[in-house]
């Protein structure tokens, strides 16, 4: 067995390229919105502006008390009313779960899908046609 000489071994640590991963960010949002929707009865944007049922965006005051459930519900569950449902907020969010889950389901294995395809057969393409362009190809891939 060699001798060490009391020094450790200096590791190499692997270059990461800091390009922006475009495909990553699509199936990301994508998953947020199937999440939000399934769970919530919102996109993510209306979830996290707390647009209520009515269609206006309030951020702050009295609860809706529809299915459609904004951050700001989430923050303030005490003060969620909705007099067709007992137990609250969380019972809500699971009557939507329930509701909501074949629609939940076939968007994750769409999502899944669609990540394998973009990436074995659109990726290649996109990212040989970024490189080739001067400058972008270091911003961005998919």
């Amino acid at each position: 067995m060699a001798k060490s000489n009391g020094k450790k071994k200096s590791r190499s640590r692997p270059k990461y390229k800091s390009a922006i991963n475009l495909r990553k960010i699509g199936i990301g949002y994508g998953n947020l919105a199937v999440t939000t929707n399934g769970l919530f009865n919102q996109n993510p944007i209306s979830f996290v502006l707390g647009q209520a049922g009515d269609g206006s965006y309030r951020a702050f005051g009295p609860s809706a008390g529809t299915p459609n459930i904004s951050l700001r519900e989430i923050f303030q569950f005490d003060t969620y009313k909705n007099p067709s449902v007992e137990g609250g907020l969380f019972r809500q969010i699971g009557r939507n779960a329930m509701d909501n889950l074949p629609q939940m389901a076939g968007g994750y294995i769409g999502l899944a899908i669609a990540d394998k395809v973009l990436m074995k057969v659109v990726a290649p393409k996109f990212n040989g046609l970024v490189r080739s362009v001067p400058g972008l190809g270091d911003l961005v891939k998919m």
